[in-house]
């Protein structure tokens, strides 16, 4: 399972007792299997204000549940009483579709300092796919990574 159990749509009670190993993205399972993770490897540090001195918005958030567990749309809602922050997809008023993904990242790599990836759901050691999706992008588009 990949999915936050916030958001199981079926009961998982005809399965209790069923298996005697887990296979998830839960770091307390039999076989871990996060959507990713970072190593650093780099001795130098990033140099923030050459990555964003030719950028000019600041946030830009993709989000399509516009009603989340997690209530992150009202910490977007207050952010955005204090700082430009652009929501693309069906909660906000810009559009980016997921079929031009490539276009969006590079759009975001091209545009903006800063990229939320907020969760829809609270759970123990869950992070969304959508973290990692535009991680890989941006060092393998510069030659950070090949792959993560």
């Amino acid at each position: 399972m990949q999915e936050s159990p916030a958001y199981l749509y079926s009961s998982l009670q005809p399965y209790n007792g069923l298996f005697n190993w887990t296979f998830t993205y839960r770091l307390d399972s039999d076989f871990p299997s996060p959507h990713g993770f970072v190593l650093n490897r780099s001795t130098q540090p990033i140099d923030a204000v050459s990555v964003t001195k030719n950028k000019t918005k600041l946030i830009a958030w993709f989000v399509s549940n516009c009603h989340s567990e997690s209530g992150r749309e009202s910490l977007a809602r207050t952010l955005q009483q204090f700082v430009d922050l652009d929501a693309y997809g069906r909660c906000g008023p810009l559009e980016c579709r997921r079929s031009r993904q490539i276009e969006c990242y590079a759009m975001l790599e091209r545009d903006y300092k800063f990229y939320l990836a907020f969760e829809n759901s609270l759970c123990a050691d869950y992070v969304t796919e959508k973290f990692f999706s535009v991680l890989q992008w941006v060092l393998v588009e510069r030659g950070a990574v090949s792959c993560l």
